[in-house]
């Protein structure tokens, strides 16, 4: 799958910028998305939690946005609205 292919590209950087670790995001993001769909929840949710951890470290609010829209979708679709 290409975004494991990006996700592998980025890791392979020694000290990735920024720019990478956003990217590290949005190919995080859409693999929880994938996941989800497939039905790999848990995958889904490790995507997703790992995705918000790095937006948190480089404090890309927009990146922030986009993983709570996709986990707030990931647990509407599971019924768990606490």
């Amino acid at each position: 799958m290409i975004i494991n292919d990006v996700l592998q590209h980025i890791e392979k950087i020694k000290n990735p910028e920024q720019y990478h670790q956003k990217n590290k995001t949005y190919a995080l993001n859409y693999l929880g998305i994938i996941d989800n769909k497939q039905g790999d929840s848990e995958n889904a949710l490790t995507h997703y939690l790992e995705a918000l951890d790095i937006c948190d470290a480089i404090q890309d609010s927009a990146t922030i946005w986009l993983t709570l829209l996709n986990l707030g979708m990931f647990y509407r679709r599971h019924k768990d609205y606490i």
